[in-house]
């Protein structure tokens, strides 16, 4: 019974331990910013681990009328790639996390 205990006891340790190292990931990606390009590097944005956009840059030659559906594929291509690392940042991050924290390990 009290091996039972002093499980319990240990397996909310590494939950409080668990919730701190969260919260600390959790500002590191507010933190982390993440720069993709599209079009040759004349559309540019930056996007934080929390997939928001910080910034939107577009190269003036870009902004042609006859341009119009080049430029809308190209930031939807900058957009897709910003999430996918976005995601992929955050998701190494926590798995850092959770690595060694699980029963039995």
């Amino acid at each position: 019974m009290l091996k039972k205990f002093q499980d319990m006891g240990k397996l909310l340790k590494q939950a409080q331990e668990m919730k701190s190292s969260m919260a600390k990931v959790q500002q590191e990606l507010k933190q982390t910013q993440i720069p993709v390009s599209s079009a040759g590097g004349k559309i540019k944005l930056v996007f934080d681990g929390e997939l928001s956009v910080l910034s939107v840059s577009i190269d003036e030659e870009l902004l042609d009328p006859r341009k119009k559906s080049t430029v809308e594929s190209e930031f939807k291509k900058a957009v897709e790639d910003g999430i996918k690392k976005s995601k992929d940042i955050a998701t190494k991050k926590l798995s850092e996390i959770s690595a060694g924290m699980m029963p039995g390990q």
